[in-house]
């Protein structure tokens, strides 16, 4: 596409870090990961890596929309499937504590993340008929972005920030507008033993040329901690056709730090830091997939 080709030939920019292309590579033949961080935005954070490694491109290439994808599934494109069986399948199993944070909804916010009108139909009902009416709500949710695009709202207010456009205002190129909307479900762990399981919905796009690849992921339902979520990745290919470049990028609207309380604020500056070195294992994992997946 000409966007793809005129992206590569300017260099491909994310603030506040530069051109990504061009930033330090390994000294050596042993592969160097460069990464970045950017907090500067309130809750709003940017993580950036880049990778220089050597390889042939095609697997490369071929590899990248499902090592950003992860243990997705489901891949909900038609709207009569749009049913919590197939949407939840990349979320299973639930353990007990999971569940509650459903079956114990009893205030607005909840642990898991509703509009308050949602939070509030789960608390006038029984815990027993909790479960049912919040896969319903996924399920609408689900149904309005694959039909209209409708961003996920949480709380009282529309969502703070779409993390495609965030992430095209800070200089990345922007996502196909013809793409397909398509829903897969994931659920990882940013954090085992120390956080919660994230489970989401997440609308992924791609292109792919014969020496480039470009991969958006973005949330369309995320259960807790993050009001947006959005991550870029890009290869480009060396002309010798054996080296590449993998670039990442992944932004989070974390909601612990839009908590205005005394306490919370002061907990700020380690919910960043969290984030930055969870963000960063993330991002690692994510090229650690690739390259297996690569024959790297």
């Amino acid at each position: 596409m000409l966007l793809t080709a005129l992206a590569a030939a300017a260099g491909i920019l994310l603030s506040p870090f530069g051109e990504l292309a061009a930033l330090p590579g390994p000294a050596g033949p042993a592969s160097v990961p460069w990464h970045g961080f950017d907090s500067s935005d309130a809750s709003r954070l940017v993580l950036a890596r880049v990778e220089k490694v050597s390889g042939a491109c095609a697997p490369w290439l071929a590899a990248l929309p499902k090592a950003v994808r992860g243990e997705a599934k489901g891949g909900v494109t038609d709207l009569r499937r749009v049913r919590w069986g197939t949407l939840s399948a990349g979320w299973n199993p639930f353990n007990p504590e999971e569940l509650r944070m459903i079956l114990e909804c009893n205030r607005f916010p909840c642990q898991v993340k509703l509009r308050r009108e949602e939070a509030l139909q789960l608390k006038s009902l029984p815990p027993g008929q909790r479960l049912g009416r919040y896969q319903k709500f996924v399920e609408e949710r689900a149904r309005q972005y694959l039909e209209k695009g409708i961003e996920p709202a949480y709380g009282d207010a529309s969502p703070s920030v779409s993390p495609w456009a965030y992430l095209a205002g800070r200089g990345l190129p922007d996502v196909p507008a013809e793409g397909q909307r398509v829903l897969w479900s994931r659920k990882f762990n940013l954090a085992p033993g120390e956080m919660k399981a994230v489970r989401q919905l997440v609308d992924v796009r791609a292109e792919a040329g014969p020496t480039s690849a470009t991969v958006w992921l973005r949330d369309a339902y995320s259960d807790h901690y993050f009001d947006a979520w959005g991550e870029w990745a890009r290869i480009d290919c060396g002309p010798d056709g054996k080296t590449l470049t993998v670039m990442q990028a992944l932004m989070v609207d974390f909601d612990l730090l839009k908590k205005k309380g005394l306490l919370s604020q002061l907990s700020h500056g380690k919910l960043r830091e969290a984030v930055r070195d969870q963000g960063r294992a993330y991002l690692d994992r994510t090229f650690v997939r690739l390259r297996i997946l690569a024959g790297g």
